[in-house]
């Protein structure tokens, strides 16, 4: 195999990388140049038209007649259904668990503190963690988003157990 780009090919009279013309991608071997699928996107010949990658999964390559899921502790980073499909996958930010691709947030009573992580952890005796509300919105309700710490339960209050959401 050539060591050409994902758009060139290898021309075996001038011994050198060539470029693929536009909105073509080189064959896996290097050798010619053709309506391949685009990364973030696959389909069972491998080239055009293609589908996107499903929401939790990715393709970084070229031509591929499939898509990855992403590996535990990291998420697909596309943001809505109509983008192309993911190329990459993230590692999963401080105050959420990442699994299948998917970034959730800690539920009530746990928290994470750590980058890739695969789960929450549990707040610990004498803390908690409940559902976020922004009060510069009222009546939306509760808001999601991510949990990086537990609340120390309030003077006068405390909690025996771990992984609860009050006092």
């Amino acid at each position: 195999v050539h060591m050409c780009g994902t758009e060139e090919k290898f021309s075996s009279h001038t011994r050198t990388c060539e470029p693929c013309p536009s909105g073509q991608y080189s064959s896996p071997d290097k050798t010619k140049c053709d309506n391949y699928c685009d990364p973030g996107t696959h389909s069972s010949s491998a080239k055009k038209p293609c589908s996107s990658c499903s929401l939790h999964w990715y393709q970084p390559i070229p031509g591929q007649t499939n898509c990855l899921t992403c590996s535990s502790g990291t998420y697909g980073t596309r943001n809505n259904t109509y983008e192309l499909g993911n190329t990459i996958c993230k590692s999963c930010p401080i105050g959420y668990n990442c699994n299948g691709g998917r970034k959730n947030t800690c539920g009530n009573g746990f928290y994470q503190d750590e980058e890739g992580q695969v789960t929450c952890k549990p707040c610990p005796k004498g803390q908690y963690a409940n559902d976020l509300v922004d009060p510069s919105r009222p009546g939306l309700g509760t808001i999601w988003g991510p949990r990086a710490s537990c609340k120390k339960c309030p003077a006068g209050q405390y909690q025996p157990l771990t992984g609860q959401s009050s006092c």
